[in-house]
């Protein structure tokens, strides 16, 4: 803020030169320019305080604005210490399934290394349980030619016997060694058939054993190849996990390097926030300055129109003194004759019209001032082309009726036209609106930027009388004056 610039706006009534000429001319003559210099300052210093006032509100809003930033780097600093706390916690997480994984692989290939033994086990049994197949086929073929000389000795014992018998007594001897011969030739018959059955049964479960190797051999190989396969996605998942790793460490780092980031941020945003702060509260001062400047130049105005002198101001001051007192005895008559209750006339309880924008609000008095109110502030309002309102206000600024030009029906979605056109049924209480309301002396006159809404502003000069219902003061009529023809 410039404050010099301001300053020197302040000044620029004051110059050497109509200092000069006002103590150069007449007492009429000087009084007027009292009035005069003393109004123009007055302007020049409520367009300063009004300019004081959107720089203060400005600055509340940078405040705002700073402090919702301080906030959002504060919860970011504490979203990157969580972060970092997460990413550390995950990282810890990772290194202990990357441990587990390179266990795991390693107790898969230990597996796979004692299925590969395994596989080789059985197929070396497999080896020999062929050679015992081939073995058991040639007892078996020596067990058929045992059979066939079987069966040639017992017929060559039977034959024995017969040429025994035909011998008689000389071959009685040969007889009982072919008998024998007979019995040992059965009894290998019974022996190689029992051979033979116990082969089959042999060759049968061998072959059953062969088959069940066979399968165990697939089954092994299968088992193989999936451990193998397991071995290889467990390295691959190994590797991820490590690339995982990685990544999180470097979240983990750029978490903590935004966290020392933001720390910083935070700390300058408070230097700034103090600095705006700081520039906020020496505004305010010299804000509260100005308005007391403001009030000597008004005071100066009220005390020349108190000389009996006129000046540029007394025509305005002598209608809204005139017009208070027409609207006072207005008001003391309607209460008198039973048109309105002083309890009603004095409401103060402010209802919201709901969807207006600006605000606008209906009280007991608001019809009642609606119907008499018209008559007498148009008439003030249309005597003189500088004036560009005339308007009463009860002693919280709450204005019910105003000019009608002023009280148009508001603009949905519209504010700013609105601000500008619809300003009856508004709660005016600002420095200018509430001392025009509470002042009990005979006139006040102040100086002020209109809010014409959009951003727009007018220089006025505020001349109001207060208003009385039977001694009771309920607040006062304003006259709004342009500062130039």
């Amino acid at each position: 803020v410039n404050y010099g610039n301001l300053w020197g706006l302040v000044m620029s009534a004051l110059t050497k030169n109509k200092l000069n000429s006002i103590i150069n001319n007449s007492q009429e003559e000087f009084i007027d320019s009292i009035a005069k210099t003393a109004g123009s300052l007055g302007i020049q210093l409520a367009d300063v305080s009004g300019a004081m006032d959107d720089i203060a509100h400005e600055f509340e809003i940078q405040s705002a604005r700073i402090t919702a930033l301080q906030q959002a780097t504060n919860e970011l600093s504490n979203a990157n210490s969580e972060i970092s706390s997460i990413t550390e916690d995950a990282r810890q997480l990772a290194d202990a399934a990357q441990s587990k994984t390179h266990e795991t692989c390693s107790i898969i290939g230990n597996a796979v290394q004692e299925i590969g033994t395994l596989t080789q086990g059985v197929g070396i049994i497999e080896s020999h349980i062929t050679e015992l197949y081939t073995a058991l086929e040639e007892v078996g073929n020596v067990s058929q030619l045992i059979a066939t000389i079987a069966k040639q000795t017992n017929l060559l014992a039977l034959n024995a016997t017969i040429e025994a018998a035909r011998a008689g007594e000389a071959g009685r001897g040969f007889a009982v060694v072919a008998s024998e011969v007979k019995n040992l030739a059965n009894r290998t018959a019974e022996a190689t058939s029992n051979i033979e059955k116990t082969l089959q049964s042999l060759n049968n479960k061998s072959q059953e054993l062969v088959g069940e190797i066979s399968r165990v051999m697939h089954s092994a190989d299968t088992v193989k190849a999936s451990t193998q396969h397991i071995e290889s996605s467990i390295q691959n998942v190994s590797s991820s996990v490590n690339v995982i790793n990685q990544n999180i460490t470097g979240i983990s780092e750029a978490a903590h390097e935004i966290y020392k980031q933001t720390l910083q941020i935070h700390q300058d945003f408070g230097v700034i926030a103090g600095s705006v702060t700081e520039n906020s509260t020496n505004l305010n001062t010299a804000k509260k300055r100005i308005n007391a400047l403001v009030e000597i130049g008004e005071d100066m105005i009220i005390s020349t129109n108190k000389a009996n002198i006129e000046t540029i101001d007394t025509i305005y001051i002598q209608h809204v003194t005139k017009a208070a007192q027409e609207i006072s005895d207005v008001f003391s008559n309607a209460v008198k004759n039973n048109i309105i209750s002083m309890a009603d006339l004095f409401h103060d309880k402010y209802v919201e019209i709901v969807g207006s924008n600006p605000v606008q609000f209906m009280t007991k008095f608001t019809l009642f001032t609606d119907k008499v109110l018209p008559d007498i502030q148009e008439r003030v309002a249309a005597s003189n082309p500088l004036i560009v309102f005339c308007a009463a206000v009860d002693k919280n600024g709450y204005l019910p009726t105003h000019n009608k030009k002023f009280s148009q029906s508001q603009k949905r979605d519209d504010p700013a036209w609105n601000a500008a056109n619809c300003r009856n049924r508004r709660m005016f209480n600002d420095r200018v609106g509430l001392r025009a309301g509470k002042n009990t002396n005979p006139f006040l006159a102040q100086a002020y930027r209109r809010d014409m809404g959009g951003g727009v502003f007018a220089l006025m000069k505020d001349y109001s009388a207060p208003i009385f219902v039977n001694g009771k003061h309920w607040g006062g009529l304003r006259l709004a004056a342009k500062t130039e023809g």
